[in-house]
């Protein structure tokens, strides 16, 4: 790996990562896994924090996708963006819980497909992919 640099960490926490390395006899350098782990917990830090404070339980199932507490909704009609999230068990748009369905109707003033308008981000996710592609 390029680029290192040393950073301290607790004792303890380099020999558990050690002795969990050796014992999956795994091929991955120690500054790989701690270098992934340190990523992902940024990512966790920009997720989306729900009104449970903060618990990762939740989320909204719609019909056969269910979208997790923290996903990202977003939505363009007549070149303006809107965003909803999941927060706990419901999609929040402008304060209010309401339907993907409910939200694209909103936001268009008229009947369209949710799945074919709505693109969402999964929390830890970098990347928005399309309702309709996870159905």
């Amino acid at each position: 790996m390029e680029g290192l640099i040393g950073i301290s960490i607790p004792f303890q926490v380099f020999l558990d990562l050690s002795a969990y390395l050796d014992g999956r006899r795994s091929t991955e350098e120690f500054a790989e896994v701690a270098g992934r782990a340190i990523s992902e917990w940024i990512a966790l830090q920009h997720a989306t924090p729900t009104h449970d404070g903060g618990s990762s339980f939740g989320g909204y199932q719609w019909k056969t996708l269910f979208l997790p507490s923290g996903t990202r909704l977003r939505l363009t009609i007549r070149k303006a963006t809107h965003h909803a999230s999941v927060e706990g068990d419901c999609i929040v748009y402008e304060g209010a819980a309401v339907t993907p369905a409910q939200l694209v109707n909103q936001v268009a003033g008229g009947t369209r497909n949710a799945w074919k308008h709505i693109w969402l981000q999964l929390p830890g996710d970098t990347r928005w992919q399309r309702a309709e592609s996870l159905r």
